[in-house]
Parts: C-alpha cells; structure tokens; sequence
C-alpha cells in the first residue's frame, strides 16, 4: 500500500498539536492560578480568624535566645565581647496594661584577674512587673487596643555563679530594668523583644579585689541582655460579657 501524506496534511497535523499543547498549557496554568488563589484565601482567612476571635489568657510560658554582655571593672562600653544567652519566661497578665514575669537566663563573661583569661557561667533570676504602652488585646469593643504593645519593666534579681556563690551562697541581688516589644502573632502565639539591664547591689561579681575593682561608672557591674523569644498563651480569662454585649445591640 502506497501511502501519500501532502504538505497540507502536515500542516493542519502540526497547526493542530500546537493548538493542543497550548490549550492544555492554558488549562494548567488556570488550574494553578485557582489553587494559589484558594491558598491565599484560606491563610488571609485564618490570619483574620486569628486577629479577630483572639480570647484573652491570663498567663504565657515561653523561652527565649539572644546575647548578653558585661560591664564591669575591665570594661566600660556596651556590647563588647558578647555572649550566647538564652532562657526561660513564666508571664502573668493582669489586665491589657500590667504585667509581672518571673525569668530564668544563663550565660557567661569572660574576666582577667590575674592576667590568666577565665570563662565563667552566670544564673539570672528576674522578677518584675511590666506596663504596656497600649492596650494588648485586640477587640472590637476596644478602639485603642492593639495586637502589639512597647513596654517598660523593672523589678528584684539575683545572679548566681561561682565567685558569688563563695562570698554570698544565695547570689548577688541586682535590680532589673529594660524596654520591650510584644506582638500577637496569633490567638495564642506571642513574639517578645527586649534588651534588659541589671544593676547588681555588689561590685564583686568577677572575684577581683585590690585597685582593679571599682573603675566603672557608680562602681557597680552592670548585666546586660538582648533577646528574642516566644510564648504560648494558657488559663482562658473569663469573657467581658457586658461590653460584647453592648457592642452587638449597637450594632443592631
């Protein structure tokens, strides 16, 4: 059998391929366009679920990493020869405005005595009371809440480490100060970042003694943080019914 196939058979079969291949190519772009769309839809969806169904919780534990630094008889200037620090925050919320947390963070300096460079571990104990700048909650009834808040603190520490634990075997009391920053990632996710100072109450924090000890500023050591850390909202707080109340029969 003699097959005879003209050049406008290969065309039409050529023309025809090309307008599938880009009719399917069409089909699949639309598909993906739909799901990244639907996609889209459901994580606005949920952020939104998150900003506006937030319920209010009494407490939050979380941990938190960063850096510390010391500022001491050797040295005078900030954030010189830094250190890992990392810890662990128990946060209970009066209200939107007042705060107290109870923290836990380690790290360690580095001093020189005695022309020999020694390393040494530090334990900080905190507790202090806080104040938000706004009110950290957000709410339809409340026109100045927000879902994120600078704050103030200050309170009662104490540091423990090897040189403390000799002279005082309950560690150095200091006091505690510092700014921060929370926001609400979600109905119970919170993002907290703070640089914290402490002002200990003894100027022996290295274990020097002689004319080495007492060159810095007001003759204490100085403690220093900055850290980033996350929370985990628990203990629901009882609904404010009365002002749900009020704004729905407002809107009515």
């Amino acid at each position: 059998m003699l097959l005879i196939i003209s050049i406008s058979d290969v065309k039409l079969f050529l023309k025809n391929t090309v307008i599938n291949l880009i009719t399917s190519s069409h089909i699949q772009i639309i598909m993906i366009n739909k799901i990244i769309r639907y996609c889209l839809y459901c994580i606005f969806g949920l952020f939104n679920t998150f900003l506006s169904a937030q319920t209010v919780y009494l407490a939050e534990v979380g941990f938190n990493g960063g850096g510390s630094y010391l500022i001491d008889d050797m040295n005078e200037i900030p954030f010189i020869n830094p250190k890992i620090d990392f810890g662990v925050t128990y946060r209970h919320n009066f209200n939107q405005r007042f705060s107290a947390h109870a923290e836990w963070n380690s790290s360690n300096f580095d001093y020189d005595p005695t022309g020999i460079k020694k390393n040494t571990e530090v334990n900080m104990i905190d507790f202090c009371g806080e104040f938000n700048f706004f009110d950290l909650i957000k709410r339809d009834y409340k026109p100045k809440s927000k879902s994120f808040s600078p704050y103030i603190f200050t309170g009662y520490g104490v540091a423990l480490t090897e040189n403390t634990i000799k002279s005082f075997p309950f560690g150095v009391g200091y006091i505690p100060f510092g700014i921060g920053f929370k926001y609400k990632m979600g109905n119970r996710i919170n993002l907290n970042g703070k640089w914290a100072h402490r002002i200990l109450l003894n100027d022996n924090i290295e274990g020097i003694t002689g004319p080495l000890n007492g060159t810095n500023l007001l003759n204490n050591d100085l403690l220093s943080t900055y850290t980033i850390g996350i929370s985990y909202d628990f203990w629901e707080r009882p609904c404010d019914c009365k002002n749900s109340y009020k704004l729905s029969n407002k809107k009515k």
